[in-house]
């Protein structure tokens, strides 16, 4: 505006000067052609100067007015522009304020750091105190540090673009800690050996709540994957169980079309003759009772056996735990095999270790074990042979084994020996038929308890059965009193 006005003063004083010596070369000349009476060409003389007076005023308010109406449109697209910067400015305050957007600038020159107040409450620094780099870069998370250092270093290298990305956190005095999204760009000046930085300019975003919640969908996926491998393995599981199933199936139809249509079929011929023959001697009559007897007893004894192992599969077997001593159950299972072993003229043997202990178990199911133990023993061993249970102290309980001098098992054929209807012997050695569950019905069963059992042999040396049955009740024994 001053320099304008200068310029109108000097423009005004030329034309005023250009005009007052036109005036006066011309003014004189102009009368003395125009007025030929003297009288009032002198008259006019004396008007002269009022007149170039009058005139001046009339050209200088023209001047005047036309530069005053240029001044006015001047002004007022001056405040039209201020009015729209200022606009303008809200309007990004607005939205940097909405955006939550920290603005520095860092003037390398003179190595002054500037930020906006949002900056500062960021970093939960006072708004009037000087901001630091050095300070700053304390406060970055001792992860991120030499990763973020390195890419300023990076924005400042005068060979590089100046364009600045770092996500990095922040411990804050308290102790808590804010992730940060900081972008600048670095502006240099001069060129190749001489080229420097000048000036950043910058904006850093507080981004903790979008950690948070990308650390959430993370954790979720993760949750979800998780719960897809267990869930595929269940199927897996239940697959293979499925295909256990089928195979058990298999079993029991091989078993039904012959080791339970075989004694069936034998009571069923033995019966016809008893029926039509009245005249049989009487000791081929009775060996033919026999005959029914062990048929119908071998039946009824694979029937049990395959119910035994299914509820046992199915979890449905009911425990009823306490505190008793293993030998006692022993004695009580020997005798009643007794008869059995000295009809082969089997010795059986118990020993017992004086300082035996008692285990938590349930006395029926401890007996079944026994009794299927003790009797695949018996069946296997020749007329002559030994049976002996040992019970001995164990590092978490109890050991019971049994032992005995008969045919043994094959090497290849110990991996097996539990398993269902696999039977190494079709026979005994004097004949005895077998239903191929005992051991799998006795690995259950010990099972249950929270104990386990293995097996060592010697074809035609024998075999050993040892069961390790802990002191105290398994888990789920105490908690529902059922297994499964």
């Amino acid at each position: 505006m001053r320099q304008q006005l200068v310029r109108l003063a000097l423009r005004t004083s030329l034309i005023y000067g250009l005009f007052a010596a036109l005036w006066i070369l011309l003014s004189d000349r102009v009368l003395a052609l125009s007025v030929a009476d003297p009288d009032l060409r002198e008259q006019l003389q004396t008007y002269k100067g009022w007149v170039f007076v009058a005139f001046t005023m009339v050209l200088l308010y023209s001047l005047l007015r036309r530069q005053l109406m240029r001044w006015e449109h001047l002004v007022a697209e001056r405040e039209q522009a201020e009015a729209a910067l200022k606009k303008s400015e809200e309007q990004l305050r607005q939205a940097v304020a909405v955006a939550g957007l920290g603005l520095f600038e860092d003037d390398h020159v003179n190595d002054v750091l500037h930020w906006s107040a949002l900056e500062h409450d960021m970093h939960r620094l006072d708004r009037a105190a000087q901001p630091n780099l050095k300070e700053g870069l304390q406060r970055v998370h001792p992860d991120d540090r030499e990763r973020h250092v390195a890419a300023i270093q990076r924005a400042h290298d005068p060979r590089g673009d100046g364009v600045f990305l770092s996500e990095y956190r922040i411990v804050l005095a308290d102790g808590s800690i804010r992730w940060l999204v900081s972008r600048s760009q670095t502006f240099f000046e001069g060129e190749g050996a001489a080229r420097r930085p000048v000036r950043t300019i910058g904006a850093e975003q507080d981004i903790t709540a979008q950690k948070q919640a990308e650390l959430q969908i993370r954790q979720l996926n993760e949750d979800l994957e998780q719960r897809v491998a267990q869930r595929t393995a269940e199927l897996a599981d239940a697959n293979a169980r499925l295909s256990e199933l089928v195979a058990v199936k298999d079993n029991l139809l091989a078993i039904a079309s012959h080791d339970l249509r075989s004694p069936l079929g034998a009571i069923l011929n033995t019966a016809e003759l008893l029926i039509e023959d009245d005249e049989l001697p009487s000791d081929m009559r009775q060996r033919m009772l026999e005959n029914i007897y062990s048929s119908a007893q071998f039946l009824i004894e694979m029937v049990t056996k395959l119910l035994d192992l299914s509820r046992l599969e199915a979890g449905k077997v009911e425990m009823e735990p306490s505190r008793l001593l293993v030998s006692e159950i022993a004695r009580q299972s020997l005798a009643s095999l007794q008869a059995h072993a000295e009809a082969k003229t089997i010795a059986t043997e118990l020993v017992v270790d004086p300082g035996e202990l008692p285990v938590y178990a349930d006395s029926t199911k401890l007996m079944q074990i026994l009794n299927n133990l003790l009797s695949n023993a018996i069946k296997f061993t020749p007329a002559g042979g030994h049976v002996t249970v040992a019970i001995g102290p164990d590092p978490d309980g109890v050991c019971v084994s049994v032992a005995d001098t008969g045919m043994g098992i094959p090497t290849e054929g110990l991996p097996h020996v539990f398993e269902k209807f696999r039977q190494i012997h079709r026979r005994g050695t004097a004949d005895e038929r077998g239903s191929g569950l005992g051991l799998a019905i006795v690995r259950q069963l010990v099972d249950l308890h929270g104990g386990s059992i293995e097996v060592s042999s010697t074809v035609n040396g024998g075999s050993t059965f040892t069961v390790h049955l802990p002191s105290r009740a398994p888990e789920r024994s105490l908690s529902n009193g059922a297994a499964g």
